[in-house]
């Protein structure tokens, strides 16, 4: 197996080996999978400037910096951002926040390219050329030194945060990536494809680490666990897979009628490493051990597909939302309703604020609601998009939310 070539010099990177001392992973038989089996998807930029003394953004200048064209935003024209990227030319399918202070924006779109820029900065982003399609995916590692884009060619390419410069070309994929993750202590890249495989790749070497084989579908999602031991896929087929990263091997298979009947659509794990969390079009989410793989219960009541699951981070309590226009928080333990959140249009993203008791829903229609999670209770509503919000990302303080749309923007929302 081989991985793209290094560009440009770098620090000497993790070898594969030190990879694989960060934790022991179940050991995991190469041929067979022991399954527990249930039987039964020179830019333009509008910008406020920052304020010296504390880098949040000013309000927005006097002379229209920021402000559109009468027509542009909502249906009225209205508009709450603080910040709207204009560069893409093509919808933002995907928008990343660094993990590091400074307001540093990733950003991939169908134009091909990915920008890197800065909250309420008016400086030429950063252009990150090289996909021959559409970039689906976008994310930053956790010290916030790279940014890896992921795109309908099969390809990811890892840059450098700062500079943009491309440091690896990661091929193997025989078609487009379909979600895209970084390890949560090292430099260590995840995909997973529509040809039915997900992939790792060290992004210090640009090397491959493993293939996952198995899923008789494309995989749509997927995730490391918190403790960086296994890795865990989901997929059109219905099932989830957790995987040995040392052996490439499935130590466990979640699938069949009292998990989910229909395709996984997105994945999430509890920051407190127990639980894991499977939505589908089946109008359900599941939860399940991570320690113990097996399904732990059903969360129902949707109408629709479920499009996100969250964990909140600061308690037992998880989040669906569907197109069915309803956000559904249960408690983790009891698997009981706490509370719903409607809303006028399907909920196709979803984020939990990392430091208060704020759920961020965005909807179909453009909107970005914010929420009350102990209460369910909604807290604002900030429009501007002009159309389906594709992708959502929160700075680190929890302080704005970053949105891509299909119309071809990518806008900045203060939510404290």
């Amino acid at each position: 197996m081989s991985g793209g070539g290094r560009e440009g010099e770098g620090e000497e990177g993790r070898g594969e080996e030190e990879f694989l001392e960060m934790g022991e992973g179940g050991e995991g038989d190469e041929g067979d999978d022991e399954l527990v089996e249930i039987d039964s998807g020179d830019d333009d930029v509008i910008a406020a400037d920052f304020d010296d003394e504390d880098d949040a953004p000013a309000e927005l200048a006097d002379d229209g910096m920021g402000q559109e064209e009468e027509g542009e935003g909502d249906e009225g024209g209205h508009d709450d951002s603080v910040h709207v990227f204009t560069a893409h030319t093509d919808s933002v399918y995907a928008v990343a926040c660094s993990p590091l202070p400074g307001g540093r924006v990733a950003s991939g779109g169908g134009d091909e390219v990915a920008y890197l820029w800065t909250i309420g900065q008016a400086e030429d982003p950063i252009k990150l050329s090289g996909h021959v399609d559409s970039i689906a995916s976008v994310e930053f590692s956790g010290d916030g030194r790279w940014v890896a884009t992921a795109g309908l060619d099969g390809v990811v390419m890892v840059w450098d945060a700062n500079t943009g410069e491309r440091r690896h070309r990661l091929e193997g994929p025989g078609e487009g990536i379909e979600f895209l993750t970084w390890h949560p202590r090292g430099a260590v890249v995840l995909a997973g494809s529509e040809d039915l495989t997900a992939w790792m790749w060290n992004a210090e070497t640009g090397a491959c680490m493993a293939v996952f084989t198995g899923h008789s579908a494309g995989v749509t999602c997927g995730a490391f666990s918190p403790d960086g031991r296994a890795v865990w896929t989901g997929s059109t087929d219905g099932s989830v897979r957790c995987w040995d990263p040392r052996t490439a091997a499935t130590t466990a298979t979640l699938a069949g009628p009292l998990f989910h009947t229909d395709a996984i659509t997105c994945l999430a794990m509890a920051p407190q490493g127990s639980v894991g969390a499977a939505g589908s079009s089946d109008h359900s989410a599941a939860l399940f051990g991570l320690q113990q793989p097996k399904v732990l219960g059903k969360l129902t009541g949707h109408m629709d597909s479920v499009e996100a699951v969250v964990f909140n981070p600061l308690g037992p309590t998880v989040a669906t939302a569907s197109l069915d226009g309803t956000v559904r928080i249960f408690d983790i333990n009891s698997l009981q309703l706490r509370s719903t959140c409607t809303h006028q249009d399907g909920v196709v993203q979803m984020a939990w604020a990392p430091a208060a008791p704020l759920l961020v829903t965005a909807t179909a229609d453009g909107a970005l609601h914010v929420w009350d999670a102990r209460t369910g209770d909604i807290q604002k509503t900030l429009r501007g998009n002009r159309d389906a919000v594709l992708s959502l990302a929160l700075t680190p303080d929890g302080a704005f939310a970053v949105t891509g749309s299909d119309d071809q923007t990518a806008r900045v929302f203060e939510l404290l």
